[in-house]
């Protein structure tokens, strides 16, 4: 018993081998080029599940905590349209346009 007085759930445990984890199966070996450059992987190295290098990857991954840090660029809009979406509402922005 823990606190609550209800039992624990059990929980068995599970098996999974390796090569079914999305993550030690990385990178993909399907993709050849970057969606971002463009650049093939044998100028690049691996490309990612997402089709980003190892350049462009960690880039737009900087390029977004900053903007969502600073309030400000594309990142930032792009959210803040996803968390008014979630909620039914629409940016003032949005309704009233770019005059």
């Amino acid at each position: 018993m823990v606190s609550g007085g209800y039992p624990s759930a059990h929980v068995a445990p599970v098996s999974r081998s390796a090569e079914r984890l999305v993550l030690f199966s990385m990178p993909d070996g399907r993709r050849r080029t970057c969606r971002v450059c463009g650049a093939h992987d044998s100028k690049v190295g691996p490309i990612s599940w997402r089709g980003k290098c190892g350049v462009c990857g960690p880039a737009i991954f900087e390029a977004n905590c900053d903007d969502l840090h600073y309030h400000r660029g594309p990142y930032l809009l792009k959210w803040r349209r996803g968390m008014a979406q979630s909620v039914g509402a629409l940016l003032v922005d949005d309704v009233l346009g770019d005059d």
